[in-house]
């Protein structure tokens, strides 16, 4: 059985997540084409699972609001046939495709579209059986929706950008957020849908990096607070620099890097941020270059003490809690959604709720106290943790995607 892998990101763990689905097909015995942007960087030199070059989308595009329209999503669609007809590929009924982000090849009304009730998003289903007569399925990785409550009558029958998932093509879905899985069931009871690992890489460079270099050294033995990945509004930015102000001669160290999302951020807050950058305070590191690679970016949680994961209304899984606790680094977090509730599951550090966020500093410190001496609860639930969310854990949950012949082939 033939598995096309697709994923039009780079950025961030999509490198990752693309090489472990990859891989994941591959020991279950499926022969696995590859569509990705760099395919010098999803090699890996193996002869037998080729990458076919596909268009880059850029984060930009994606938050545009013209992201959703309905030729923009059907031409990502042709462009994954178009791109394999290009190679030489002719897909074939027994075919299946994996979007690693399906969340950029789902339709949404929008504006005055609403208007028409869920008509535009049938019309969408009835054209992409037509552009794209195969199997498929992916990781659907932010619904946000699922985790709103109860929406509007007129919203809920115009917004469905899961309606696809009924699609006579669509062989089910996974979910990052293990906690909407029965939700997605319930409003579309034919859907066939899995929570899915949100497995990590967990390598660590040869030497250290120069971020690591620098945080270490500005950092002159205190303990760090990390926050990493894309500097974006939604992952509590301000409320970070409002601790680490408020914790000046307190012995903590804060360090924030990863490219700067200008674009969620107001002129005046831009200003802020480009200030801790200009003009370094005693106790914060502000780092607005890329983070090279995943193991530079471990090298950075595995430096820290404390994981800073309080983001703003930020509704489901986060790759960085997986580091977090393969790294046995505690975390605080916002006690609402997905990251609150694992915090609180796996004992993976504090939460805080979002009105009471004058209580981070206090909660730092008891987590920086209890760090010195992990208590047996906390280590106990971080190995839980990464054994559920592992590479080992994605190759099981995938099975059901592949035929038992295939399966057979492998001893599975």
């Amino acid at each position: 059985m033939r598995v096309f892998v697709v994923n039009p990101l780079t950025s961030g763990h999509n490198e990752t997540y693309t090489r472990s689905y990859r891989n994941a097909f591959l020991a279950l015995g499926a022969t696995v084409i590859t569509l990705y942007p760099d395919p010098a960087r999803i090699g890996d030199g193996l002869a037998d699972s080729p990458v076919i070059k596909i268009p880059e989308l850029d984060w930009a595009e994606i938050r545009s609001p013209t992201e959703y329209h309905l030729t923009t999503i059907l031409r990502r669609w042709s462009s994954v046939k178009t791109a394999l007809n290009q190679a030489g590929y002719r897909p074939q009924k027994d075919d299946l495709f994996f979007f690693v982000w399906l969340d950029s090849y789902l339709y949404r009304s929008h504006g005055w579209r609403s208007f028409f009730g869920p008509l535009d998003s049938y019309l969408f289903s009835l054209l992409h059986r037509y552009i794209f007569p195969y199997s498929w399925s992916g990781l659907y990785i932010s619904p946000k929706y699922l985790r709103s409550g109860p929406l509007p009558p007129r919203i809920q029958r115009s917004f469905r950008p899961d309606l696809l998932f009924r699609s006579q093509g669509c062989q089910g879905v996974y979910l990052l957020d293990e906690g909407v899985v029965d939700c997605l069931r319930h409003r579309n009871p034919h859907i066939r849908a899995w929570a899915s690992p949100d497995f990590c890489d967990t390598s660590l460079p040869d030497s250290p990096g120069e971020q690591v270099r620098a945080l270490t050294a500005y950092a002159q033995g205190r303990p760090v607070v990390g926050l990493f990945g894309q500097i974006d509004k939604r992952k509590g930015v301000l409320t970070f620099l409002d601790w680490a102000d408020q914790m000046a001669g307190a012995g903590v160290y804060f360090a924030l890097c990863g490219p700067l999302q200008e674009a969620s951020f107001s002129a005046s807050e831009l200003l802020r941020l480009r200030n801790y950058e200009l003009h370094p305070r005693p106790n914060v590191y502000a780092c607005f270059k890329a983070i090279p690679d995943e193991s530079g970016f471990n090298a950075l949680v595995s430096a820290s003490a404390v994981i800073f994961l309080t983001y703003f209304n930020f509704r489901h899984s986060s790759n960085l809690l997986a580091k977090a606790a393969f790294f046995q680094r505690p975390v605080i977090s916002c006690e609402e959604h997905c990251i609150g509730e694992r915090v609180r599951a796996f004992h993976l550090g504090a939460t805080v709720p979002a009105h009471e966020l004058d209580r981070g500093p206090a909660l730092i410190t008891a987590l920086l106290h209890e760090t010195a001496h992990p208590s047996p609860q906390r280590l106990d639930g971080s190995r839980r943790y990464v054994a559920i969310h592992s590479l080992t854990a994605l190759t099981h949950v995938l099975k059901p995607l592949l035929p038992a012949s295939c399966l057979q082939t492998r001893g599975e």
